[in-house]
C-alpha cells in the first residue's frame, strides 16, 4: 500500500508548520538502517512533544476527505520532522509494524530540486516507486515498506522538510480486555 494524497492541509496549518520547522531545533539521529557503515550519515529530526503535536491541528486540518478516510481507525503513536539538505545521504530503510504517513512541508518545490521519496523491493535491491515531492502532498504507506529519499539537487532549497507521522492499528485484543 502507496497511496498519495494532494492538497492535505488548511493554508494556515501549513504556513505555521513550515515556520516551525524553520525555528525549531534538531538533533543528530538515528542512521536510516543498522550497517555499521552507515552511522557516520546520521538523519537531522525533531520529534514532536505531545504539546507541538496538539498544538499543530494536523490532524484536525486536514481538507483531504480521501485521507480523513484512510486514516480512520489507525491510532497516533509519534511524529517527528526530518530536515535533510542537498548533501545529505539517506539509506533505504523501514518503520516497522506502524502505518506511516509522510507530509512534504515545504511551500515551494519544483522537480528540478529532486527530493522524491523512494520506495523499494524487499530486497531493498531495486526501486519499485518514486513519489515527487510536492508542496501539501501526504504519501501513507506501510511501514515495513523499505523507502528513502532522493538527496535534493544543488538548485533545490537549502532545507527539505517533512513530517514523518506514525500510527498503530488498532489493537482489539488489549482493548477488550481494558473493557470494565
Amino acid at each position: 500500500m502507496i497511496d498519495i494524497f494532494d492538497n492535505t492541509l488548511m493554508e494556515d496549518t501549513r504556513e505555521q508548520l513550515y515556520m516551525f520547522c524553520t525555528t525549531t531545533d534538531y538533533q543528530i539521529g538515528w542512521s536510516d538502517n543498522s550497517t555499521f557503515e552507515t552511522r557516520q550519515y546520521p538523519c537531522l529530526h525533531h520529534t514532536l512533544s505531545a504539546k507541538e503535536w496538539k498544538e499543530t491541528n494536523f490532524i484536525e486540518s486536514i481538507i483531504n476527505t480521501d485521507l480523513v478516510n484512510a486514516l480512520d481507525g489507525l491510532i497516533f503513536d509519534t511524529a517527528t520532522i526530518n530536515l535533510s539538505f542537498p548533501s545529505s545521504i539517506q539509506f533505504p530503510h523501514t518503520h516497522g509494524g506502524s502505518t506511516v504517513l509522510v507530509y512534504d512541508i515545504n511551500p515551494d518545490w519544483r522537480n528540478e530540486y529532486y527530493g522524491e521519496t523512494i520506495f523499494y523491493d524487499d530486497a531493498m535491491q531495486e526501486a519499485t516507486k518514486s513519489v515527487l515531492y510536492k508542496p501539501n502532498r501526504s504519501i501513507l504507506f506501510d511501514g515495513t515498506t523499505p523507502h528513502s529519499i532522493r538527496p535534493a539537487s544543488h538548485i533545490a532549497p537549502q532545507y527539505r522538510f517533512t513530517l514523518g507521522i506514525f500510527f498503530k492499528q488498532p489493537n482489539f485484543i488489549e482493548e477488550a480486555k481494558n473493557i470494565t
